[in-house]
């Protein structure tokens, strides 16, 4: 393999102690560094499953703890830090790591974000460096050593890139797409939308779609790591999340509806997923089996539908069955989502 040059991060360590061996005929280092050593380094975390979560994780609270209270201890507390680089540099118990992009820190990201911080030259830490591992062994590896906290499917999706249709889809959105990530919306929120719109047989909407996007997020998830089935709506999926953005945030749908299905300003999510069902019936399958929108139909004319069918949909929920049911079980019967969809038929068609 050519490597570029340029593509390389380059760090170097000083170990009080180094260990090189040869194993199965890959080569593999294991040092013991000071952790004032890795005070401001820049090693790549992308062979992760995770990113850093923060002091919300109480094992970070633990190591600055130990780290400032009792650093001689925290060699033994930790578990270390393990990493693969593409290439490394050893001069006596200096040794320079050299990493592709796709490389570096595979499992003790956390710690490694505590020591950039509060590393200090009385407390050790075990670093171990598996040289050029293939990539896709990588991914298997770093999935594996996060067991200890399972690692969240969405997280494994970013990992295999099962997400990169939805980052072509909405380039410019601030999406979460692994446990770590910082954002405005979730992936998996993306996927609840995107699914409304999935095809069955016949060129036709699969019936059960909507029922899935509400109450089967797992199975969404699990779908799109395996197979990325839902990849095909990449065509309309700009416009129906911009179109479930906008519903969330509607003052005139907000103000239609009782009080109980916002939250904090915004729409219930699922009460914007029941509007976006409703939409069905300006888009259509074509010939290729993807979702579009109908001509002479826009988004811009989805919302406006929307808006002033919520009045109707307000006047639905303000009568039995459903004027004294909670929220989430509104918008999970069956019946009324029937009535809804039987508006959205006859104003759309």
């Amino acid at each position: 393999m050519i490597i570029n040059k340029n593509e390389l991060t380059s760090v170097t360590l000083k170990a009080d102690y180094v260990n090189e061996m040869i194993i199965d005929g890959r080569k593999t280092i294991v040092m013991v560094v000071k952790t004032n050593y890795f005070l401001k380094t820049n090693i790549p975390n992308k062979a992760n499953s995770r990113e850093y979560t923060g002091s919300k994780n109480k094992a970070v609270k633990e190591m600055v703890h130990t780290l400032r209270n009792d650093p001689e201890s925290f060699r033994f507390k930790n578990l270390g830090i393990r990493m693969v680089a593409t290439e490394i540099i050893r001069n006596g118990n200096e040794v320079k790591l050299f990493f592709l992009p796709e490389e570096g820190i595979f499992n003790g990201g956390h710690t490694y974000k505590i020591l950039r911080v509060n590393g200090n030259s009385n407390a050790y830490v075990y670093v171990t460096v598996e040289v050029n591992l293939p990539k896709e062994k990588l991914i298997d590896i770093s999935v594996a050593l996060n067991m200890s906290k399972k690692v969240e499917e969405f997280s494994k999706g970013e990992k295999i890139g099962a997400h990169d249709w939805i980052k072509d889809a909405l380039p410019q959105e601030s999406i979460i797409y692994k446990e770590g990530d910082e954002g405005e919306h979730h992936v998996t929120d993306v996927l609840k939308v995107a699914n409304i719109f999935k095809v069955g047989k016949g060129n036709k909407y699969l019936e059960s779609s909507f029922q899935i996007s509400l109450l089967r997020k797992a199975k969404i998830v699990r779908e799109n790591n395996e197979k990325q089935i839902l990849s095909y709506t990449r065509y309309l999926l700009p416009d129906i999340w911009y179109l479930y953005k906008e519903l969330r945030s509607n003052k005139v749908i907000q103000s239609n509806l009782p009080g109980r299905f916002s939250k904090k300003g915004e729409l219930l999510q699922g009460m914007a997923l029941v509007f976006i069902y409703g939409i069905q019936y300006m888009t259509e399958v074509n010939k290729n089996n993807i979702p579009v929108l109908k001509k002479d139909y826009s988004i811009e004319q989805a919302l406006m539908t929307c808006e002033k069918l919520s009045k109707e949909v307000g006047k639905v929920i303000n009568k039995p069955p459903f004027k004294d049911t909670k929220a989430e079980w509104v918008y999970r019967e069956t019946k009324f989502q029937d009535r809804i969809k039987r508006l959205f038929a006859d104003e759309l068609l």
